[in-house]
């Protein structure tokens, strides 16, 4: 995500972002609120004249308005973001308009009273796009996934499977084959590739990128895993192998946290879940992290619930608060739970 403009004086001010990835699109839905006023260029009818007796055909053209926000639709599949509400300028002020959000859209966001986790979420977009694409290979004899890492998570992209065995070599040559043809597809002049998984299958591989393509070779990581897949790439996030890699990374920390969580409510009474206990601890201080989901939140935030003051009052108390996603694993746990929870001091 990219900021164009910034006019943010206190808390309240305008900020003209453009969407450079499906991220991006992502972060925003959680960036904006009901009734927040937006414009961007869209397309839309052109109004009809009153003194036409027999009305034309109508085609769009492409306009640049200004609405205030009444729906949000965000659409996985298509990555796009359909905002609907109010016009606030042009000759149709009140009528109804949506505005699809894609990637390269520009969107200038006016006289928003900003909030300190929409602040840091565009921030962490902004930041995210400067980083490495880094791509997940996890192999083993004859089966291996390939994934991508999201500001978010990792999405596997691919999944790769052929009975192979180091006897039969022309079958593992054509596996290994069309697991590079995968990470080719995938990679990038800003790439960084993390080979794992058990055994030595991984090492093979390594070679067989060496004998191909060197460039590629000289950006390659082995990690030693248990497993492929969902389960390896949770082993490369709880021990901490993509800190030294990258910075500020919030999947890796959304895990330990919500793994520290689990641990506490398996031992102590230091872990706690549900609306009601939660806010009864965050009046007396007692909560050292809150965890709560960004769905959780929002939905606080659209029925009017004062759900920022609570997330102050942690801060207040010199706490901690961790917005999870619920696009990804620890923040579909922590939705099982609730949508918040928390670890206290004592």
């Amino acid at each position: 995500m990219k900021i164009l403009e910034k006019n943010i004086r206190g808390n309240i001010g305008d900020l003209k972002l453009q969407i450079e990835s499906d991220e991006d699109i992502w972060h925003l839905q959680y960036i904006l609120e009901i009734n927040d006023i937006i414009y961007s260029l869209t397309k839309r009818k052109q109004s009809i004249s009153k003194d036409k007796i027999r009305p034309e055909k109508l085609e769009k053209i492409t306009v640049y308005l200004g609405i205030k926000i009444k729906k949000m639709e965000f659409h996985n599949y298509s990555n796009r973001l359909r905002i609907t509400g109010e016009i606030v300028n042009d000759i149709e002020k009140g009528l109804s308009h949506t505005i699809n959000v894609e990637l390269n859209s520009e969107i200038l966001i006016k006289n928003k009273y900003w909030k300190k986790d929409q602040l840091e979420r565009i921030e962490d977009a902004k930041n995210s796009s400067l980083e490495k694409k880094l791509i997940f290979v996890g192999i083993e004899e004859g089966d291996a996934d390939i994934g991508l890492l999201k500001h978010y998570g990792i999405n596997i992209q691919s999944h790769i499977y052929k009975s192979s065995g180091k006897k039969k070599i022309n079958l593992r040559e054509e596996f290994f084959q069309e697991v590079f043809l995968q990470l080719i597809n995938l990679y990038n002049e800003n790439s960084l590739v993390i080979i794992y998984g058990p055994g030595f299958t991984k090492e093979d591989f390594l070679k067989y990128i060496e004998n191909k393509n060197k460039k590629i070779f000289s950006v390659c990581l082995l990690k030693d895993t248990t497993g492929i897949g969902g389960s390896g790439l949770l082993e490369i996030l709880k021990k901490g192998y993509l800190e030294k890699i990258i910075n500020n990374l919030r999947i890796e920390k959304e895990t330990k946290i919500l793994d520290k969580f689990l641990l506490e409510l398996s031992k102590s009474e230091k872990a706690i879940y549900g609306y009601l206990d939660v806010i009864k601890n965050v009046e007396i201080g007692s909560v050292d992290y809150l965890l709560i989901t960004d769905n959780f939140l929002r939905e606080k935030r659209i029925n009017n619930d004062d759900i920022d003051s609570i997330l102050k009052k942690v801060e207040y108390y010199k706490g901690h608060v961790i917005i999870f996603s619920t696009r990804f694993d620890p923040g579909i746990k922590l939705k099982s739970l609730g949508g918040i929870a928390a670890i206290l001091k004592y």
